[in-house]
């Protein structure tokens, strides 16, 4: 004798993971006030090589080679990889830019 067991189920919600986050990091990060997302027009610091320390504004996105074209403070057009800027505020930028004239100054 065959028993059958009807009952119903409910199905699983999907989340779906906010664009260039990345498989390894958390959601939470957004509602932290932090700003993942690199656009046009974003305020960057570079992290690491060269250009480490160093703010630029995005200007364009190479697709094919995963990377960033950026105008630097020095008026300096720059291809860098995406893995190493991060995106910063405009006042962290601002304060970049005037404490690096104060340093020129100085020297």
């Amino acid at each position: 004798m065959k028993y059958f067991c009807f009952r119903v189920v409910e199905p699983i919600a999907s989340k779906v993971r906010p664009r260039r986050l990345g498989l390894g990091a958390d959601a939470s990060i957004l509602s932290s006030g932090e700003k993942p997302v690199i656009k046009k027009g974003s305020f960057i610091k570079g992290t690491a090589g060269r250009f480490k320390d160093e703010v630029g504004v995005v200007e364009s996105f190479d697709a094919d080679a995963g990377s960033i074209i950026i105008k630097m403070a020095g008026n300096t057009v720059v291809s860098l990889s995406e893995t190493v800027v991060i995106s910063i505020t405009k006042k962290e930028y601002e304060d970049s830019l005037h404490g690096n004239l104060v340093e020129t100054l100085v020297e």
